[in-house]
Formats: C-alpha cells, structure tokens, sequence
C-alpha cells in the first residue's frame, strides 16, 4: 500500500476507482444496461437469447465430439486397413483444410455472424458423427471424417 497525491493505492488500484458504480464506469455504454425503459428490456431478452444459443452450441458440440481423435488412427489402421503412412497423410490433410476452412468461415461470419457460423458448424459436425457411424465404406469415412474435423470453430476434439 502506498500513498499517491492524497488518495490510497492498494496493489498499483486506487481506491476510488475501485469504489466506481457500474454506471460511472461504463459511462454511455451502461446507459441501455441499467434503464428501466422498454429499450433495456429487449436487450435483456437478447442477451438471454445469445446465451441460449451459445449453450446450445455448447451442447451440440459435445454430442457431435464422439469418439477421441488420438483412437482415430487405430481405427483406420484396423478397420479401414490403412497402412501408417496412409493414416499420416490423413493426419496431414487435416490441419491444411483446418486452416482453408477457418479462413472461410472468417469470411462467412461477417456476413452472417459468428454465433450462426458456430451454430451451423457445430451441427454439421453431429450429422458428420452420426453419418459415420452408418457408412461401411472406408475412402466415405475417411472424407466424412476430414470434414467433420476440418469444420471451424475448433476448441477441443
């Protein structure tokens, strides 16, 4: 704790900053936050209909993660039949069209927003899962799953 031209500091914060409301310290932005009108109450609703959407997403994400990446070489090694030079050429392709894809859906969610894109994303990558989980034929699994992985927003698989 120091002293500084008349106000306590604590940790390099000084105390009266620390005691600003909300309001003070927001300035203009807090203004459609804290009314009371009609204005606030809308915004309220959306954020409430943002955080769904994002709790959604979260969900589908998880449902659409399956089975872990670091088994899927074991599976294309023993039940596709690839050899390990097949399966790392796979493991190449795949951080290549991450990359291609992310720049698209950059793109795209200027156009149409990132809660969409990861909405949409996230969705596609269920179908993907459950897609596979159908197909019996080996090149179909292994498309299904590098677009499945190549599909942004990538947090963890």
């Amino acid at each position: 704790q120091m002293q500084s031209r008349g106000r306590r500091r604590v940790d390099g914060v000084s105390t009266q900053a620390l005691a600003l409301s909300e309001k003070q310290t927001l300035g203009e932005l807090s203004r459609p936050l804290l009314a009371d009108d009609g204005d606030a109450t809308e915004r309220r609703q959306q954020e409430l209909r943002i955080a769904a959407t994002v709790c959604v997403s979260d969900v589908v994400s998880m449902l659409g993660s399956g089975m872990t990446v670091k088994f899927f070489p074991l599976f294309f090694w023993r039940e596709v039949g690839l050899s390990p030079i097949k399966v790392q050429v796979i493991y190449v392709a795949a951080p290549t069209g991450i990359a291609c894809c992310a720049f698209v859906a950059q793109k795209l969610s200027k156009r149409i927003g990132r809660v969409w894109v990861t909405v949409c994303t996230k969705v596609c990558a269920c179908i993907l899962l459950a897609v596979m989980t159908r197909v019996d034929d080996g090149p179909l699994i292994i498309v299904l799953y590098l677009l499945r992985t190549w599909l942004p927003p990538r947090r963890s698989r």
